[in-house]
């Protein structure tokens, strides 16, 4: 077994870096687990308290909008507070921002610095930034940091903190060493290999059914009451105020139309983009020279050569915005169309930059969005009025009037829904149509009390509604009569699986006593087939096993039988064949079991070492704050 290298400041570096942007929990006590700290508070206070450190709604709000929008942007799906509380994301981001100070504040106690040098070289070799041509590519590095939310002076000091907390970390976790022969005899038993005999007896080859009585299904209906009940189903009616309803009735003006234009132009405007390049020096001295050159005439490329070393980096076309650093941002688009800017310094060197290309700005003409700006227009008119709708339907049921009535003065839509249960389903399994697209809507029929009209909702789509419940259908075991055929299909299916798993008993049997599985396949028309190799987790075997027939041929010698219901039948099945385990084969898996040990046992040690820093700091996550930040 190769020594474990020792992990460099440089190696720490890459891998904390590469935490940064794309790991989901960085140093997270999702994996350490921070046990039941959340407290209940009645007043303002900080979201969280690690000693003397606060994390304030703040700095929770930046990160949490960076981790919704990381989110987002990996399931190319759009998170409302509600998906984003089922996710547990706000609980997630706090644990993550309470590890890593806890670990901060353990590095600034044991005294450990990081230098400027070292976080430069870290970033600079880091692998995730660097091109095809094995070079740091300073375009991607900003693209990176701009599509994860970092601008770069908070990246470098967000690396800093991290390789601060790594030599923590990697301080606690030093002296773990696993035995050689702990990953080897795992080896052997995730690696061993089996073959045999598969006879499958099916149940639909079983056509012996007897038909049932009627008292023989009323039973099975009984015995299997959750198959055949029936849900609890309301009858709603409801008055709904929703702005798509009435803003066509909104007039705009051409004027309004053209001043609403006027206001959101850069909205339609697209941003000028410039094709830049670059080349970076290694102090000030060669920054200068480089500038002199240029400013005699010579050309980009020569000066880069001739002074760093190496041809210019291409940064790609860039908007405004797009460059993290906002001192080579505004650099970049000040320049005229092949000028080279002056020496610019950031913490990775010094930087001149040229523009190759520039693609002006554009604007989309007044009569390409006026249809738009419109419906925009009337949308909101459509929204003011849908609050004094709101306003005047409540003083309408205020006097004593019905949904009806009230629907019909204030020329409201008005629906009634016949049957809805605690999904929105209707009783044909069907999404009930014609209701708003809200889980409120939902919740609120099945909360609110027979005959009464709910409060003004809501439906957090822009509008509002009132419901009322005219009549609850309790939940109850639908009769055989009206679920006759599905009980009797289910029954016969049952008895098959049952008379299938008699016959592979009786089967069995027989192949214990000696009688082969060749012959007993022949005699009664079944399926037989030999397996290729497979794990113990029925990896490799050409065809699905059970995995309790699985576990019973790793259980079992050579020439041995079992058997294993499934769905459908059942399988039998004899042991032909063992393979061990062959290193041979599998010439790097034994060092990846020996890493996997060592990070699970590091990762032992760690948990406890954020035990006792917890106890040590102290931590306080107060939930009320953390609900009112996160709209609950």
């Amino acid at each position: 077994m190769a020594e474990k290298p020792k992990l460099t400041p440089r190696m720490i570096m890459a891998r904390v870096v590469v935490g940064v942007l794309f790991s989901l929990l960085i140093l997270s006590f999702a994996i350490w687990g921070i046990g039941p700290i959340f407290r209940e508070s009645g007043h303002y206070r900080p979201v969280a308290e690690i000693g003397s450190v606060d994390i304030t709604p703040q700095q929770f709000q930046e990160q949490y909008r960076r981790e919704v929008t990381r989110i987002q942007n990996s399931l190319q799906t759009t998170l409302d507070a509600d998906r984003a509380r089922q996710l547990r994301i706000p609980e997630r981001v706090i644990q993550q921002m309470v590890g890593r100070t806890l670990f901060d504040l353990a590095a600034r106690d044991a005294g450990v610095a990081v230098s400027d040098a070292v976080v430069r070289a870290s970033i600079v070799d880091n692998p995730n930034f660097r091109n095809a041509k094995g070079e740091f590519d300073r375009n991607l590095f900003e693209n990176l940091l701009y599509n994860a939310g970092y601008s770069e002076d908070q990246f470098v000091a967000l690396a800093r903190r991290d390789l601060a907390r790594a030599q923590v970390t990697d301080a606690v976790t030093a002296g773990v060493a696993v035995p050689p022969e702990l990953a080897d005899i795992l080896f052997r038993y995730q690696f061993e290999r089996r073959t045999a005999q598969i006879l499958v007896v099916n149940a639909d080859s079983v056509t012996d059914i007897p038909t049932p009585t009627d008292a023989e299904l009323d039973a099975f209906r009984k015995d299997h009451a959750e198959s055949y009940t029936a849900p609890e189903y309301r009858a709603v009616t409801a008055v709904l105020l929703q702005p798509a309803e009435i803003a066509s009735e909104f007039k705009v003006s051409d004027q309004k139309i053209h001043d609403e234009y006027l206001s959101r132009i850069n909205e339609f405007r697209t941003p000028e983009e410039r094709t830049l390049r670059q080349m970076v020096l290694p102090d000030e001295a060669a920054a200068k020279r480089a500038e002199t050159l240029l400013a005699s005439g010579l050309p980009f490329d020569q000066v880069s050569t001739q002074v760093s070393g190496k041809a210019p980096v291409d940064l790609g076309t860039v908007k405004p915005g797009d460059i993290a650093n906002d001192e080579l941002g505004k650099a970049a688009f000040a320049l005229k169309l092949g000028a080279a800017s002056a020496p610019i310094q950031d913490p990775l060197g010094w930087h001149i930059l040229q523009v190759t290309n520039i693609v002006p700005s554009k604007t989309e003409p007044f009569d390409a969005v006026k249809d738009k700006l419109r419906h925009d227009l009337q949308m909101r008119a459509a929204g003011d009025a849908i609050y004094d709708l709101g306003n005047k339907l409540q003083d309408t049921l205020g006097s004593g009037a019905s949904l009806e009535a009230a629907a019909k003065k204030l020329n409201v839509k008005l629906v009634k829904v016949a049957a809805i249960d605690d999904k929105g389903l209707g009783p044909d399994g069907k999404p009930v149509p014609g209701i708003p697209d809200s889980a409120k809507f939902v919740s609120t029929a099945f909360a609110s009390p027979t005959g009464q009209e709910s409060d003004l909702i809501d439906d957090g789509h822009g509008g509002f509604f009132i419901l009322r419940v005219d009549s609850v259908t309790p939940s109850h075991l639908r009769p055989l009569a009206e679920v006759r055929d599905k009980v009797l299909a289910d029954w016969r299916a049952t008895q098959r699986d049952k008379a299938a798993d008699k016959l592979a008993a009786d089967l069995l049997a027989k192949a214990k006593g000696g009688t082969s599985l060749e012959a007993l396949a022949r005699a009664g028309n079944y399926k037989l087939a030999t397996t290729n190799p497979f794990l113990r987790t029925g990896q490799g075997a050409d065809q699905v096993l059970p995995p309790a027939l699985v576990a019973a041929l790793f259980s079992a010698h050579v020439g041995e039988v079992a058997m294993a219901a499934e769905p459908g039948g059942a399988v039998i099945g004899k042991l032909t064949a063992v393979e061990p385990a062959d290193r041979k084969t599998e010439p790097n898996v034994v060092d990846q079991l020996h890493d996997r040990l060592l990070g699970s046992l590091g990762a032992d040690l760690l948990n406890d070492f954020a035990d006792a820093l917890q106890k040590q700091y102290g931590v306080k996550i107060n939930s009320d704050m953390l609900d009112s930040l996160v709209g609950s």
